[in-house]
């Protein structure tokens, strides 16, 4: 009796916000006993352009190729100036 786990990659979302973009991400994590599904889990996370590169390293291959299509560095550029007027701002 074999008890394994594996997470799949079930959907990457490219948001506009405002002038930037963010990726939401949907996880499936599925428990298995010999090859049999005995439970199962969605998991949803919101990766922003500001994400550091060792967690973004954390995500998965097809959500790192996406994030470093969309996001250049103008790009984060834009998202940073952003969290920095809303701070001064008071938004935050």
């Amino acid at each position: 009796m074999a008890i394994t786990k594996e997470t799949i990659l079930t959907q990457v979302e490219c948001v506009k916000m405002d002038t930037w973009k963010v990726l939401q991400v949907k996880t499936q994590i599925r428990v298995l006993e010999d090859g049999t599904e005995i439970a199962n889990s969605n998991h949803r996370t919101t990766i922003y352009p500001n994400v550091t590169s060792a967690s973004l390293a954390e995500q998965p291959a097809d959500v790192q190729a996406i994030a470093n299509a969309i996001w250049s560095t103008s790009h984060i550029t834009s998202y940073n100036n952003h969290l920095s007027s809303s701070i001064a701002s008071g938004s935050i």
